[in-house]
């Protein structure tokens, strides 16, 4: 069944009808294979088109006159241009999904040059039905002329897009249980040059929006949300979307190293400057220039690193560790956290002045679950991705398993359900079906019909339990990486030092054990 609604305000029908509105001066508009209007509170905007259907009787008249034509589309592959009404020109293209026409796109308004004699006639004509005749010679006279080539121009055009059209219809038709699901990622696909974030959520469409907003900017950007909710992601598409975008991109975790070391990575060091300085290295400034610096969890800097990294955003410049010579560099500055620097600002343990240079524009990202309306699009788009590439075929899905996936509160956000999908289609490769028992989820009820049976269990405070489930994933996720703990941090996805406060927190230490030649590690 067609959706026309999706069709007719998608995306990239939105971009085409402005473009051939600007250019040519079109209206873009949608019939069904029965010639029914499919444009509902869709407004002309020809100058004479808008004027001929605000009557009544002359809306009807052109209506007519359209569905008339529409005969001509007798196969597949067939378009037609006809001169239709008061001296326009219509050019309808037919949209085919598996060859069955399910309706057409159509462009009106076009007017090649016409004779004095033939507007007066239509003007007169006109000016019975009710119009007045210096309203009605106003309208022809903003009516842009085309050329012999503009046609030719329109109708490649319209053919580009009408192949994006079947192609996203060919989805809504399949049968199949997982391409059917697809139909949910198509208002992604109209999304263009930011079809990367992923989201049908009403959130994520104000983020997308406000990406496009500041697209010719080049003011920093704050990215705030909580670990694995695809900060870096929105990072690297406002990068690629700008004027830099054929410059150096570079990213930098803040909380990766020491203080030192950091200031040494970010602005670089003379020979000597320190113990195992042996040769002068550029810092990250340097190698961005003219570019792009992401700094991902700029709420871990220290204050002192937080002065430097002040200096260079205020006037551009800044020493090598060790160095004596200033250096000027141009780099546009995108940063994120997962804190709240305001709090840290009063507990001064962020400086103000460097909050209010960062933050002069912000994107929010809100968590998973506050936008559930992602977590089944995301979760097919995983489903499809890991199943490609561990190349396994078809399988049923039990429909428990949706529902388990949107009510889990997906602590680990984006980050998290990417992981549990590739966990699921692994468990789940041996099996003729996806069932809920295959998903391994922290916490997560994967028998529907059974009752949740976790630590609530044993205690019903929510802060001891919250406790219990932290250290047991963060001792986990040590013993993962063989306590190796900037491995265990990403695992986590949290930073490095959230992680060494954890372990001092919850006094976890590495067990010892004893190795089949007795010796103990």
């Amino acid at each position: 069944m067609e959706n026309w609604n999706k069709i007719t305000t998608s995306r990239v029908v939105n971009i085409f009808r402005n473009i051939t509105h600007e250019c040519w001066g079109l209206d873009v508009h949608f019939y069904d294979k029965f010639g029914v209007s499919q444009n509902k509170g869709l407004q002309f905007q020809n100058p004479l088109c808008s004027l001929i259907h605000s009557n009544k009787k002359t809306a009807e008249e052109c209506l007519l006159f359209r569905k008339c034509n529409f005969r001509g589309l007798n196969g597949p592959h067939k378009t037609f241009v006809c001169n239709f009404y008061e001296n326009l020109k219509l050019i309808a293209v037919p949209i085919t999904v598996k060859d069955n026409i399910i309706g057409s796109m159509v462009c009106s308004g076009l007017q090649f040059p016409i004779t004095g004699e033939q507007k007066e006639e239509s003007i007169r004509r006109l000016t019975k039905l009710g119009f007045p005749e210096t309203e009605l010679l106003m309208r022809y006279n903003r009516i842009k002329m085309s050329d012999s080539l503009t046609e030719k121009y329109v109708l490649r055009f319209m053919k580009m897009v009408i192949k994006d059209i079947s192609s996203w219809c060919k989805i809504l038709f399949d049968e199949d249980g997982i391409k059917k699901e697809q139909a949910l990622l198509i208002d992604l696909k109209h999304q263009g040059k930011y079809k990367n974030i992923f989201g049908t959520s009403i959130p994520m469409k104000e983020i997308i929006n406000r990406l496009h907003l500041i697209e010719n900017s080049e003011s920093p950007v704050l990215i705030l949300g909580e670990t694995g909710t695809g900060k870096e992601l929105i990072a690297t598409a406002i990068h690629y979307n700008s004027v830099r975008k054929d410059k150096p991109f570079v990213i930098q975790n803040c909380s990766a190293f020491s203080d030192t070391i950091l200031s040494s990575e970010l602005f670089g060091h003379e020979k000597g400057a320190f113990t195992g300085a042996v040769s002068e290295k550029k810092g990250i400034f340097e190698i961005a220039n003219r570019g792009t610096l992401f700094l991902d969890e700029i709420g871990d800097l220290s204050i002192n690193v937080q002065g430097k990294l002040l200096r260079v955003l205020e006037n551009g410049t800044f020493y090598r560790v060790g160095g004596t010579v200033e250096r000027e560099v141009d780099v546009r500055i995108i940063t994120a956290t997962n804190k709240n620097l305001l709090e840290m600002v009063e507990k001064g343990l962020f400086r103000r002045d460097l909050l209010f240079r960062i933050n002069t524009i912000r994107i929010k990202i809100p968590p998973l679950r506050e936008r559930r309306d992602d977590i089944k699009p995301l979760f097919f788009k995983f489903l499809i991705h890991y199943m490609k590439e561990k190349d396994i075929g078809k399988k049923i899905l039990n429909p428990d398993l949706i529902k388990i996936l949107i009510e889990h509160d997906w602590k680990g956000n984006v980050r998290e359900l990417k992981n549990s999908v590739e966990s699921l289609v692994t468990m789940s490769s041996k099996s003729a079906t996806i069932e809920p028992e295959h998903l391994h989820l922290e916490g997560a009820n994967t028998d529907p019909s059974g009752s949740l049976k976790s630590n609530h269990d044993k205690s019903n405070k929510l802060r001891d339990v919250v406790s219990s489930t932290d250290m047991v994933m963060v001792r986990n996720a040590l013993q993962k990486a063989n306590w190796n703990k900037t491995r265990a941090s990403r695992i986590l996805g949290i930073s490095r030092a959230s992680l060494i406060r954890r372990i001092e927190k919850y006094s976890i230490s590495k067990e010892k054990r004893k190795t089949n030649n007795g010796f103990v590690t």
